[in-house]
């Protein structure tokens, strides 16, 4: 189709700005056996509603079974990304792509239809910040809607604040285990949150709450998650 593939051309052609919304994350922490934990509210934006204009997409995962999914890895290094590959193996999953950095990823994404994004944060050249940015960048439909879990090992709260400003639909603290990673896929799968645009970008609302599990709950009408 001509307008998937102008959609696909475009997000290389993005040069990485990012908007700089004005954004204030409320936070709150508390100790729990000597040991700090966190927890970050609902983010609020001090900007207009155009800031935030929901747009009723849902991930190109949702409702998929999880041997059909088409999923990209975007990793530098050859051990994580064989390690990976094994465990969505094991899933039954074969349609399985691998890329370095956020640049080979943005190739792959232009040749190949995938489902699901597993990307690192910390890559070189290109991390998974900017990685991120341009597949969320408004403009790149249908690629923007691409659910994408992030894996990192220093889960510190600016970097979560800052994944999900971005755009991440979920976060993987390493060590991987395979229990931890079909957790994340499995939630992706049944993830109805809708995209909303905010600035530049497409983004799901979300609401960490605490690190007791990463578990889905509803109150007040709103949806929230907490981190493991």
């Amino acid at each position: 189709m001509p307008g998937a593939r102008q959609a696909r051309r475009a997000i290389c052609s993005y040069d990485g700005h990012r908007s700089t919304r004005d954004a204030v994350a409320g936070r709150a922490e508390s100790k729990i056996n000597g040991a700090e934990t966190w927890r970050l509210l609902p983010i609020q934006f001090k900007t207009q509603n155009r800031w935030r204009s929901r747009v009723g997409e849902k991930s190109t995962a949702f409702g998929k079974e999880l041997k059909s999914l088409n999923i990209l890895m975007v990793e530098d290094n050859g051990g994580m990304r064989l390690l990976l590959r094994t465990m969505l193996s094991t899933f039954g999953i074969t349609n399985i792509r691998q890329a370095r950095d956020g640049t080979d990823g943005l190739t792959e994404m232009q040749v190949y239809d995938i489902d699901l994004v597993i990307t690192d944060w910390e890559m070189e050249p290109m991390n998974g910040r900017d990685f991120i940015t341009r597949i969320r960048t408004v403009g790149n439909e249908p690629l923007c809607f691409t659910p994408i879990i992030v894996l990192t090992g220093h889960a510190s709260r600016s970097l979560l604040t800052e994944a999900f400003e971005i755009g991440a639909t979920h976060l993987l603290v390493k060590p991987v285990t395979p229990a931890s990673l079909l957790h994340r896929i499995q939630w992706v799968l049944a993830d109805q949150r809708e995209f909303e645009v905010a600035g530049d970008i497409y983004r799901q609302p979300m609401l960490i709450h605490d690190t007791s599990g990463l578990r889905r709950r509803t109150a007040t009408a709103q949806t929230t998650w907490s981190l493991e």
